[in-house]
């Protein structure tokens, strides 16, 4: 199975960007919210539920992380899934409060302590 990779997805978000000006659509909206770092919860979660769709995802699925916040309780890291743990995705960290190009697998590997169930 070949899965996107981080170019394929880049551009798959850019598209949508380019038809704003044009075709203003609820989609082209969300996408633009997340390439200009939104951080707001809402949107956060409207955007990573768009972005799902444009990129043909399994829905949005969160890390359970050791930390605690009001909002996301202990969902460390949101991100699209593509099926396979380390097909590139776009992630958002709730606690770092960023949006990420990487694959899911690649973060819990990365920082063990903070996603160790």
């Amino acid at each position: 199975m070949n899965y996107p990779s981080v170019k394929t997805i880049m551009e798959r978000l850019a598209e949508p960007l380019r038809k704003i000006e044009h075709h203003p659509t609820i989609a082209a909206k969300i996408i633009r919210i997340y390439m200009q770092g939104a951080t707001d919860h809402k949107k956060i979660d409207i955007a990573l539920d768009e972005i799902n769709k444009l990129l043909g995802g399994y829905g949005v699925v969160a890390l359970t992380d050791n930390g605690w916040d009001t909002y996301y309780c202990n969902c460390g890291v949101l991100y699209v899934n593509m099926g396979d743990t380390y097909c590139p995705t776009v992630c958002y960290d709730t606690r770092k409060k960023r949006w990420m190009i990487c694959s899911w697998g690649v973060l819990v590997e990365g920082d063990p302590k903070r996603f160790a169930g």
